[in-house]
């Protein structure tokens, strides 16, 4: 099996003693899509994946490399006889088009493509086409219902009774079991979640039939051409049996049907849970949590705290108990409820509830007791089409950093790599880093809030799905008609470097006071006189007093606002020489700004230049000018 290091090099050694599967993701098209024009069908998005795919099975085959593909969407061998449609095209039009110069361009299914052109290549079919047919009609239900559950829902809240009835009688038309005594917007919702629990059945049953097929054709050492959807649970009933396997992210390939799913279950999620977790370990399970060890409340909390703290637990449906738990016994407790962007938000407090040395993160039991789980392997989403190894990346970064995610996150090849490019020219310090973890961010109030450093867990923490959420707006509002590849590496690329340089510099035990009084910052602090905040806690997290107020020049970050909104000058901070409008929030935050400005600097050294920073004012909302290379060398 040598020959998967050479064309994938995604691993660092291979060996043959065990047997082995390649799963490669692909971003397929509808069957029924038509693509007999192929000119016209190399403009279609998923183009640039399948042709990847198909070249690099080719270069196997012509290399003795190739024994067996499997296939999904159809059933049995593909054999010479397979006279099925797919795309417009069949295997012997594809046989009648195999001299043309344009063969590796025709966008029909890879493994009849192959096929025709390899006639004694064995390709099988994984799929069960009745599975298929139901899996596709609860994908369509869920995007049905899910619509009628957002217009009604929208139409309700705004009042307009007659649209809301029109929508109403259409719900009844497409849906007959829609009775005269139901609430149509409960209706759709049930129909959203009912049709999105039979998906992921589906999906669990299909990937049955692939475990099957893969198991009697192991010693073949398959490569399996698969939807990105399949591949996570295919993977770990294949790991489970002892297989190694390796998955492939092909150029131009897009999670957007995960995406999808994944929107849905976090919108539901949200919608029904009352409270939401921060820092918690990947699939935690409260209620698996043992409560039985209790500080005394009056030790850590006073008689108003404690009561606006059970009311909290009240609101979330917690029970009171969690409020004062301590399973290790060690005078920490383990939770702490907060609210904050109308949230509910239970987060850990000590940082390793047993006491093992293994930190919450990465811990999934509690004692004995198993209370999160793991996926095996790191979860990964090329949707910026990233042409790095993901493999060999995330093999470089775990040498600085331990990667956890949040459950339904993964992480972003792009984000990754640019980290790794800061590591590895740059030096960007980790020292105070441990974790680098995926996870929602809606804790915080904002579309643009896409990493945050959290100092007790030392973990830099990105969200990678309002990222791309942030990054596609963009690109629709203001990017219209660039190449996309141009615009991932004028706008996105420095944004990431910008931004993990700000948290990195969060991280950083720099002692900037100094610093920032030369530069004009004043701060009054006061003293913090609740309990909550100071007792049972860990040691670095006790506050004690807290900024009652910060000026820079004299102003507040309020001002500079205002004062930039009144001025109506998208140069208003070079102007102000100020680094950005965010800068002027407090010292820690101007800090972090000018760090950044000084690593972008690095990487940019013509941003330095006036006529350049002013690009980078109007792209970024940054001013690295205003970084002074006096300054940035004492960093």
């Amino acid at each position: 099996m040598k020959w998967m290091c050479c064309i994938f090099i995604l691993i660092s050694s291979c060996s043959s003693e065990k047997n082995r599967v390649v799963l490669i993701k692909q971003w397929h098209l509808t069957p029924q899509t038509k693509t007999l024009n192929i000119e016209k069908a190399m403009q279609i998005p998923q183009f640039e994946n399948q042709k990847d795919i198909y070249l690099k099975l080719v270069k196997l085959k012509q290399e003795n490399k190739l024994d067996l593909v499997i296939a999904e969407g159809c059933e049995g061998e593909l054999s010479e006889n397979f006279d099925e449609i797919y795309n417009g095209w069949n295997l012997k039009s594809l046989k009648a088009n195999l001299k043309s110069s344009q063969y590796e361009n025709i966008l029909a299914p890879i493994p009849m493509k192959l096929k025709a052109r390899f006639s004694k290549l064995k390709v099988l079919c994984g799929d069960n086409l009745n599975l298929v047919k139901k899996h596709l009609k609860s994908a369509s239900d869920m995007r049905g219902f899910f619509g009628f559950y957002q217009k009604l829902t929208e139409l309700k809240q705004v009042g307009d009774e007659e649209r809301f009835s029109l929508y109403q009688r259409k719900l009844k038309e497409v849906y007959p079991d829609l009775g005269p005594d139901h609430d149509p917007i409960k209706f759709s919702k049930s129909g959203v979640i009912n049709s999105l629990g039979e998906f992921e059945r589906l999906l669990k049953e299909r990937n049955k039939n692939f475990e099957k097929i893969i198991l009697e054709n192991i010693e073949r050492d398959p490569v399996v051409i698969i939807g990105g959807l399949h591949v996570e649970d295919l993977k770990q009933r294949l790991e489970n049996k002892s297989i190694e396997v390796e998955v492939i992210v092909p150029a131009g390939y897009r999670d957007d049907e995960l995406s999808l799913l994944q929107k849905f279950k976090d919108f539901f999620k949200e919608e029904t849970s009352k409270w939401t977790g921060f820092m918690l370990p990947e699939n935690f399970r409260l209620s698996k949590f043992d409560f039985s060890h209790q500080i005394v409340p009056q030790v850590m909390m006073t008689k108003s705290e404690r009561e606006q703290l059970q009311s909290l637990a009240i609101k979330a449906e917690l029970d009171e108990s969690i409020l004062y738990s301590d399973f290790d016994q060690d005078g920490i407790r383990d939770f702490t409820l907060s609210e904050g962007a109308n949230k509910i938000i239970l987060a850990p407090e000590d940082a390793d509830w047993d006491n093992d040395g293994v930190l919450n993160l990465e811990d999934s039991t509690l004692g004995k007791i198993k209370i999160a789980e793991f996926r095996g392997s790191v979860p990964l989403a090329n949707n910026y089409i990233s042409q790095v190894s993901p493999g060999e990346l995330v093999k470089q970064l775990k040498a600085n950093l331990k990667f956890v995610q949040e459950d339904g996150y993964y992480h972003e090849v792009l984000v990754l790599e640019v980290l790794k490019q800061l590591i590895q020219k740059l030096s960007l310090p980790l020292k105070n880093i441990i974790f680098l973890r995926a996870a929602s961010l809606n804790i915080s109030k904002g579309d643009n809030n896409f990493f945050n450093y959290v100092k007790g867990v030392k973990t830099l923490n990105y969200d990678p799905k309002k990222l791309l959420s942030f990054v596609n707006s963009q690109r629709q509002r203001n990017f219209k008609g660039a190449q996309y590849k141009n615009f991932i590496n004028s706008y996105l690329v420095p944004l990431l470097i910008h931004s993990l340089s700000h948290e990195v510099a969060h991280s950083l035990p720099y002692d900037y006071s100094a610093l920032a009084e030369q530069m004009d910052w004043k701060t009054e602090s006061g003293s913090i006189k609740s309990l909550y905040l100071k007792a049972a806690r860990e040691e670095e997290l006790r506050r004690t007093t807290f900024i009652e107020s910060a000026s820079f020049r004299g102003k507040t970050y309020k001002q500079w606002r205002e004062l930039a909104t009144k001025s109506n000058d998208p140069l208003f901070i070079e102007k102000e020489k100020l680094l950005s409008l965010y800068s002027t929030l407090n010292p820690s935050e101007w800090f972090a700004e000018l760090y950044s400005l000084c690593v972008f600097q690095k990487v940019y050294p013509k941003s330095t230049k006036t006529s350049e920073s002013k690009r980078w004012i109007q792209l970024l909302g940054i001013n690295p000018a205003a970084a002074t290379p006096e300054i940035c060398l004492s960093f």
